[in-house]
């Protein structure tokens, strides 16, 4: 796995960390040696060899949504992150692993997606928590029952 951090856009001064596997690496080499000496440092270049223009990566985004068919939401690139984020965490992705992959240097907009995903997450993880593990053998612990006000009785899984 390589990774490569990736500056964003010029007014907000962050970087990203990408991941990426040998094939990824052997396209972006093959890209690099292609556009060498053209738009500086940039990665995506547009028919002229210039920098794109994030209206273009918008209007381009939009364009492929329709001929693929994609309806019901609406296609640009904070959607893609939007999804992204949606499926790293459904993935059981790490959140401090999603901040770094955004971008972000905080944890607060990861917060918000894991709010935003509350019950989607709360789907996909019903059922595992440990506790809906213990059934099916009874635990007498007469130690804990002296403390407590109630008879403490758990049934414990195979």
């Amino acid at each position: 796995m390589k990774v490569a951090r990736i500056l964003g856009h010029e007014s907000l001064d962050t970087t990203a960390t990408v991941f990426f596997g040998s094939n990824t690496r052997k396209k972006l080499l093959k890209h690099l040696q292609v556009t060498r000496g053209q738009g500086e440092d940039f990665l995506l270049l547009n028919q002229d060899g210039d920098q794109i223009k994030h209206r273009t990566v918008q209007d381009n985004i939009k364009k492929y949504a329709l001929v693929t068919g994609i309806t019901g939401v609406r296609p640009s690139p904070h959607t893609f992150r939007h999804t992204f984020a949606k499926m790293f965490l459904m993935g059981d992705g790490d959140p401090y692993v999603l901040r770094d992959l955004l971008g972000h240097n905080s944890m607060s907009t990861v917060v918000l997606y894991l709010k935003l995903f509350r019950e989607d997450l709360h789907q996909k993880y019903k059922g595992r928590s440990p506790v809906d593990w213990l059934n099916g053998i009874k635990v007498r612990r007469p130690d804990v029952q002296r403390d407590l006000p109630f008879d403490v009785e758990m049934q414990l899984g195979n």
